[in-house]
Parts: structure tokens; sequence; C-alpha cells
């Protein structure tokens, strides 16, 4: 399974696939970088993940939904743009302010 090309289909970056991934802290950008270069051997749950992101993107969805819930309960909510569409409609309105 080639896990950068299902991270790049879906849109996302290293830090973004590293939250979806469920994985916390600085270094998650860094693990998923290291599972696409073959240099760390991904979980059972995390190559499971990462077939389903690559057979259903919308699951993308729900994952998004339960970050922010997650986040939110912590005290810092935030959206995570789901497809590159999101992203780009976020980057136009943040240059045009």
């Amino acid at each position: 399974m080639n896990y950068r090309e299902i991270r790049e289909s879906l849109g996302l970056s290293l830090r973004e696939m590293g939250l979806h991934l469920g994985l916390t802290g600085d270094n998650a950008a860094h693990v998923v970088w290291e599972i696409e270069n073959g240099r760390r051997e991904p979980t059972g749950p995390i190559s499971r993940l990462y077939l389903l992101l690559k057979n259903n993107p919308n699951v993308l969805k729900v994952i998004d939904d339960n970050i922010s819930r997650k986040e939110s309960s912590h005290g810092t909510p935030r959206k995570i743009s789901s497809t590159k569409e999101d992203r780009s409609r976020s980057t136009e309105k943040t240059q045009r302010a």
C-alpha cells in the first residue's frame, strides 16, 4: 500500500493525516513521514484506517467531527478541512482578509 499516495489523494498535510489517524503531539507529522518512507511499520489499526480512507474518503468527515468534538471539550475548538476544495476556500478567505 502506498501510504503517501493515499494521504496526497485526500489533500492532507502530514500533520493533518497524523491527527486523522489519532496521533497526538508535535511528532504526529514525523510519524506519518516515517510510515510513508518505510522507516516505521504502521500498527494494525493505522494500516486499516489508511485502507478505509483509500476506499472511502468520505470517512474523513466522521473523523473530522470526532476530532472537533474532542478538541472543543478541551477548550481548543478547531476545524480540520477534509478536502482540497475546503482547504482552498479557507485559503481564499484568509487571503481576502
